[in-house]
């Protein structure tokens, strides 16, 4: 398994996901990168070869990220 930390970008709802904790470089500047909500998973090494090799379809990967976000926390991600 590979531990990841999940990042919810509250302006335009994207989960951004990485394999390494997150730091104040990774998030845009000013206030847009200000209070992000960030979460931990992990997630079978298959799969995240998969999706850093490129073989998943960016549908694929939204799709990915998202159900993440949501089985690793309180609350589903924002769909509206």
């Amino acid at each position: 398994m590979i531990h990841v930390w999940l990042a919810l970008d509250p302006e335009d709802r994207r989960v951004l996901v990485q394999a390494r904790e997150f730091a104040e470089g990774d998030f845009p500047r000013g206030l847009r990168g200000l209070d992000w909500p960030v979460r931990e998973a992990d997630v079978d090494e298959t799969t995240w070869a998969a999706l850093l090799s490129g073989e998943l379809t960016p549908e694929e990967q939204n799709a990915f990220h998202r159900t993440l976000w949501t089985e690793n926390g309180d609350t589903p991600w924002p769909s509206t």
